[in-house]
Formats: structure tokens, sequence, C-alpha cells
């Protein structure tokens, strides 16, 4: 079978076999034979089809060796040099992230085109469809509208060649399309717009069928769509409704695709303000999550994905409020956020309910589930460090699946390992409730749950003021850890004070008004609780601490005990798993001075403290020289608690390779997450450890989340920069109050931060910068 078709088949097992059978043939096939750069180039044509569908590194790694390789030896057939050619600008259109990578991948193409022979139309036309996809590409990095007009012109050469096969054809129909949309919406040029649409319906026709169609529905989607918002006829919006419907239930389609189809549809249903199908647009985008960012595909590959749809999970929630569904907007956050650390819940989720009605099925689950997670955490290995074939990986993830489904049909075990099922993952009777703070273009809410109910707290705000606050806030923190002065320092206090008085009237205030915490508890009560589990770019702002600090009782401290919980999910793991081992073993860390950072003096303090605080037999020090990654590791696979001094470090690109700064490196969130299971406490004392990465803020990339999804029942983190001396003060304090008899009782961790908080807010009243950023994750 022509490789052309099976990139077109449509399923995954025949892109495999086509694979396994070319590295065969390029593998037997002498580097001189006539026909060994023709296989080496169908070759590269199925890891990047692949990689398309998958998304897998190692294909693009693989495929990019190959066509670079391939481009370096010589060749005599003007036809072969011009294929390799093509084949070495595809793989770097697929890797182009630079207006330099653009230039060579175009640079290639045009190579490819030259080096075509005088006859041999077919080269020369796949060098102007290779120039016409990488024009585009850079068009949409830079906006110069000179590389559109180019990539249409270039179309334009491939399109009318008239020996284009019929199995082509559609793609070039598709590909002018797409572009002639895009330069009406650039200029406004209503003929473009026509001519997009008669090419979009000619594509759908000339593919008729095939498994291939659904890039075809969604792009004649997206084009009606464009019509409706110029004419405002309906029938185009329900056309475009009906044909991303189609691609949404498409199992053969590439799952970005139809996640894409989705949010369209439930985007093009909001701007008709028709919320019931916006609803019904958002629960299949977000349930397609998983499937876009399916276990065992490395955790960097996914948060890869999961950029390219920012915002689902607050959408999605607001419009769940629109129809008066409260409880489905909960689910919607729970399934539509933190889905890689889902993955990694399920990996250390107790099985003795499945092995009690089917021993064998827990078995396979638990083989299955450990190769998945080993999978996931190569996310920051080298490419190719892993040596692992991307179809083991992709059917290994289907027999999961196929397990959980299984499962799932054991008696009482409709829900097992599922978000969906909010009854399981309600606060339970006697704890604080949870507030979901859900903010999005069309509503901003507080939503409450508990054990029994769900409450909806409309807030007065909008989510551009929100947006407004929260880009002040962290602007004045970053110019003070900048510059250093003592103007910035003032600037920075005052716009915190700020921005903890706006938290309280629009946010903190309305919820505790609503649980009937009007002012702190009686001496001879318990402080209440509440976690809350703020969405988006809130996740920044210091909920905790809002308030006005210079009234006594107007502020979450003076009334309740805070802790933050990523999810329902995590929340209802971590209290269920309350009985850990006991926690006697403690592991303390010091890095006060390594190559890469600034000497921590205040680290000595901290570890003077501790030591002084527990008996030898319980306590672990790892310090300077000693303090290496792979000693940290591995002296964590026998303690219950942790303690680290050291400098935090974020990634803001590669947010899972942020981590603590010890002897040897960096001991990222990816390399944590390792050591998973049962633990009591982990104290992070070092900068910006609870600080999500804004790159993919629905997955709470976080070192606190990463430790507390991977097992560790309370987290002390900070969500900014702190000097070592306030850091030392806060965490000395705090450990004081976990003591007694030589021994740390981590279930009073949160009552220990906030007590320690408070005492520190009484001698600085006016530097909020100096007690606001320590926070409890946890249980």
């Amino acid at each position: 079978m022509a490789i052309a078709n099976l990139e077109r088949s449509g399923t995954l097992p025949h892109l495999d076999r086509s694979i396994t059978h070319l590295r065969t043939a390029v593998t037997v096939t002498p580097a001189t034979h006539t026909e060994h750069l023709p296989q080496v180039t169908r070759l590269i044509g199925a890891l990047l089809a692949r990689h398309d569908r998958t998304g897998m590194p190692a294909d693009l790694d693989e495929a990019e060796t190959l066509a670079r390789r391939a481009a370096a030896e010589p060749t005599k057939d003007p036809a072969v040099r011009s294929d390799v050619l093509s084949a070495l600008s595809r793989v770097l259109r697929h890797r182009a992230t630079t207006l330099d990578d653009y230039r060579q991948a175009a640079e290639y193409a045009r190579q490819a085109i030259a080096a075509a022979p005088d006859d041999g139309s077919r080269w020369r036309i796949q060098g102007y469809e290779s120039l016409s996809s990488i024009l585009m590409l850079r068009y949409l990095h830079t906006a110069d509208p000179v590389d559109l007009d180019m990539a249409i012109a270039a179309q334009r050469v491939v399109l009318a060649d008239d020996r284009r096969s019929a199995a082509h054809g559609a793609e070039s129909l598709n590909a002018l399309s797409v572009k002639l949309r895009t330069r009406y919406q650039r200029t406004g040029n209503g003929a473009d717009l026509d001519e997009a649409l008669t090419l979009a319906r000619a594509a759908v026709d000339v593919e008729g069928d095939r498994p291939t169609a659904a890039a075809y529905l969604w792009t004649l989607g997206i084009t009606l769509q464009v019509r409706f918002d110029r004419d405002g006829d309906p029938r185009d919006a329900a056309e475009a409704t009906e044909l991303w419907s189609r691609v949404t239930g498409d199992e053969l389609a590439a799952p970005i695709r139809r996640v894409f189809a989705a949010r369209d549809w439930a985007r093009l249903a909001v701007r008709r303000e028709d919320w019931p199908e916006a609803l019904r647009g958002y629960i299949a985008t977000v349930r397609l999550l998983p499937v876009l960012a399916w276990h065992g595909r490395g955790r960097e590959v996914n948060e890869q994905s999961l950029r390219a749809v920012p915002g689902v999970a607050w959408e999605s929630a607001a419009a769940a409020l629109n129809c008066g569904q409260a409880d489905t907007a909960v689910t919607l956050l729970e399934q539509g956020r933190a889905v890689m650390w889902n993955h990694l819940l399920n990996t250390h989720t107790d099985l003795d309910t499945v092995r009690a009605f089917d021993p064998e099925l827990a078995d396979e689950l638990t083989t299955v589930r450990e190769t998945l997670d080993s999978y996931d955490r190569t996310a920051t290995a080298p490419a190719g460090a892993a040596g692992l074939d991307p179809a083991d990986q992709v059917a290994l993830a289907e027999r999961w699946r196929g397990l959980l489904a299984a499962a799932r049909r054991l008696p009482g075990l409709g829900h097992f390992l599922d978000t969906a099922d909010l009854a399981t993952l309600r606060p339970e009777e006697g704890s604080g409730p949870v507030v979901l703070v859900n903010l999005s273009p069309w509503r901003c809410d507080a939503i409450i749950v508990d054990h029994r109910q769900t409450r909806v707290i409309p807030l007065t705000t909008t989510m551009d003021q929100a947006v407004d606050v929260t880009v002040t806030y962290e602007k004045a923190l970053l110019r003070h850890a900048a510059q250093r002065r003592l103007s910035s320092r003032a600037a920075m206090e005052v716009t915190i004070t700020d921005t903890l008085q706006w938290l309280w009237d629009v946010i903190t205030e309305p919820v505790l008004r609503a649980l009937g915490l009007t002012g702190p508890p009686a001496d001879d009560q318990p402080w209440p609780r509440v976690w809350w589990c703020p969405t988006g770019f809130l996740q920044t702002l210091p909920l905790h601490a809002a308030g006005y600090h210079d009234q006594p009782g107007r502020n979450v401290p003076d009334r309740v005990v805070s802790s933050y919980t990523p999810g329902l999910r995590a929340h209802s793991y971590a209290r269920r798993n309350r009985s850990a081992p006991p926690s006697d073993q403690m592991l303390i860390v010091c890095a006060a001075d390594t190559a890469e950072a600034d000497a921590l003096p205040a680290v000595a303090f901290e570890r003077d403290e501790l030591l002084a605080l527990l008996p030898k037999p319980a306590r672990h020090l790892r310090e300077g020289p000693a303090a290496t990654r792979g000693a940290v590791l591995e002296s964590l696979s026998t303690c219950t608690m942790v303690h680290f001094s050291c400098h935090g470090r974020q990634n803001l690109e590669r947010p899972l390779r942020s981590g603590l700064v010890l002897a040897d490196g960096v001991l990222t969130v990816d390399d944590l997450t390792a050591v998973t299971g049962p633990r009591a406490m982990a104290v992070l004392s070092a900068c910006r450890t609870a600080t999500v990465a804004a790159t993919t803020l629905d997955e709470t990339i976080s070192l606190a989340a990463g430790l507390h999804f991977g097992g560790w029942r309370h987290v002390v983190a900070t969500l900014w920069s702190v000097s070592d001396r306030d850091a030392a003060d806060i965490t000395v304090d705090f450990y004081r109050r976990l003591a007694n008899n030589g021994r740390l009782d981590p279930e009073k961790a949160a009552a220990a931060l906030h007590a320690a908080t408070r005492a520190a807010r009484h001698g600085a009243p006016d530097h909020p910068s100096r007690w606001v950023h320590f926070i409890h994750l946890g249980a």
C-alpha cells in the first residue's frame, strides 16, 4: 500500500504497521541502492503522520534524524534529491518556533523546488506545498501580510497542478481555503471568504466519508462561523454546529481536532446566547481532555498539548451556572483542571475494592498503571533517552482504558477512578467547605461545596477587573525583585495591601458571610476551616490573607484557618489517607550555598532549630555537598516528612522542570512526583514553590501541587519570593507549634502555619510581603 494511503487510513494500527515495515526496509536496503532514500522519505512521512495524531516527540526526533542524515547523502537523481529536501523542510516546519527556524524550513522547501527535474511536477509541487505551509505558519508568528500572500500564491500553484491525485485533492483545497479565510479576517475582502467557503465545501465533497474527513469538516465549520459573524444567518451557525458535533464524536480524528471542534461548538453557542447548547459543547470538550492528554504519553508532552485549550474549565463552569446547574459546574471544573495530576492520582489509588471482586484484574491494573507512570516520568528526559516506542505507549494506554471499563462494570464501582461523581468527592461531614472561585468572561462566582450541598455566590467583579488587579500585583512583585530598592519595596507593600483589600471586598468577605463566619471565633471555640480552590490566574493571589489588616476581625486570618486544594479529588484523597504511615521520620535538606544561586545565611538557623526539636533517630540530614538530587530522592523513600531549605527555581516555559536548587542541580517537579504513596508533610522553605505556571493555569503545575498529588498529605509552600530570614522566622515558629515531646504532629500543620503567620503579621503589619506568601496545601 502506498504510504500516502497508509497515512490517510485514519487508524493508528495502520500507521504503526507502516512504520514497522518501513524501518525494516530502510535497514535492509543498502545505502547505495536507488530505493534507499525513497524508503527513508516514506518513513519520515509516516512518522510525521503519527506525530500529528499522537503528539509523541520520539516520532519527530526520529524523523529529524533521518531527514538530516538523508540530506547529507549524495544522490545524482534530482527527483530523489527534491524529495529528501521536501521531507527535511516538513520536519523543520513541525519543529519551528522561531523566525530562524521558519527561514531554514522555507529555504529547504525552495531548494526542493529548484532541485526537482524539469518533468518532475510531482516533486516540484511537493516543494510548493511545503513552502506554502511554512509561510502560513510564519505569518501566524509575525502577522506579515507578505508571508500570507506568498503562502496563497504557492498554494494556488499546488492546486492548479493537474497531476495531483484525488488522494491529495481535498488536502490542497482545504489548505487554500484556510489561507483565504485567514486573509479575509485580516482585510475584510468578501471575495476571499466566498472562495474559501467554496473550496471548503469542495474539500469535504472530495474526501467523502473517508476516516480523515474530520479535518475538512472542521475547516468548513470554521468558515461557516466566520460568515455567520459577518451576516448573522442562523443557518450558517446551525450547519457549523452540526459539523463540529460530528468531528467531536469521530474517534478516528486526531484528539486535538476533536477538542477544538467541541470548543468551537460551545463558543459559537455562547455568542448566540444559547446556553444549553453551549453547555453540551463544553461537556464534550472537557470529556475529551484526557483523550488529548492521555496517561503514559509523558507529562511534558501533555502539558504542551493542554496549552492549546486554555480556559476551557472556567468557561464550562460558567456555562453550567448560566443553565442553573451548580453541581455540573463543579464537576466540569474538576474534570477540566489538573488532567495530568489526576493521572498521577490514579497511580497510587488503592485497588483493594477491585481486588475483592477480581484479583487478576487488580493485578493487571497495577502492572499497567506502573508502566504508564514510568512513561509519564520520562517527561524531562532527553529525547530518545527512554527508548520508548510510541506504538507501545499508545497500545498500553488503550489497554488501561479497557481495564478501567472492566473495573467500572463491577458491583458498586461504576465511578472507579472517575472525577465525575460529585457525591464521592464532597468534603466529609464535620470538615470545612471547599470554595471554588471561578472567573470567566461572562460571570464570576464562588462555589461553596460542603458535605451535602453546593451553593453559588455571585461575585461583584468582572474578569477584566480581576486581570488588572492580578497584573498590577505581579508587576509590583517583579519590579522589587529586579530593583531591590527601598522605593520599590514601599510600592510593593502598598500594592499588596491594596490587593488584599480588593480580594476581601469582592471574594472572601462575601464567601465568609455566606458561611456565617462574620467575626473571629470565641475563645472557647475551635477555629473554623476553609479550603480555597481558585482557578486561572487567581491562583497567584493570596486569598488566605485577604482583608483589612489594620481592622481586627475584618480579614480572613482573623476568622478562619485557610488551606488550599487544587481540586476536590485531591482533597478527598488527602483526607482519606490521614492514617498514613507513622510520621516520625523526617528528612532535612539544606542547600544554603550552591554554585547556581546566592548564599542563604538563615538556612543554618532553620537547620539548628529542627535538629534541636527532633531526636536523632527521627531526623536525617542532607546538607551542603551531600544534598544531591540522588541522595535526597533515595532518602525520601523512607521518610514521611521532609523539610527543604534552599532556593526555588522556576522554569516558565517548561514548568515541570521547575524545582529546588540542590548541590548538583535542580530537583524538579517531575523528579519529586516519582516518590509516590502516602506521606505526611513536606515543608518547602524556598521561593515560589506554590507559584502556578502561567502557561497552563488549568493544570496547576507547581512544586507544591506535584508533591500533594504525589501523596504528600500536607504541603507548606510559598506563593512568591521571600527573604531567607523571613522564611526562617515563620518556618521555625511553625515547627515549634507542631512539636510535642520530640515529635511533630503534621495534622496540626494548617493551624500551626495560621498561628505563625498571624504572629509574623503582628510584628510587621505594614509589611505584608514578610508574612503573606506562605500557604498550606492539603488536608
